[in-house]
């Protein structure tokens, strides 16, 4: 399953240089709570993508998921 989250903002060259340090973290959270409730729903492994299609910018992660065993 795939979880992708478009995004309308336009990044600078900059922002994609720095994506992991200062874009992501925005967005990491948010799309990471989706992934555990879907997770709770169907044992199919999780992929997270954003994508920006102003300037055709993927970024793609496994969410790290917590079971109920786990804490």
């Amino acid at each position: 399953r795939w979880i992708i989250d478009y995004k309308t903002r336009e990044l600078t060259d900059a922002a994609i240089a720095d994506f992991k340090e200062v874009v992501w973290p925005k967005y990491q959270a948010q799309l990471e709570q989706y992934a555990t409730a879907f997770a709770a729903l169907s044992p199919h492994p999780i992929r997270l993508g954003l994508y920006f299609p102003c300037v055709s910018y993927w970024f793609e992660w496994a969410p790290e998921l917590l079971t109920s065993e786990e804490g």
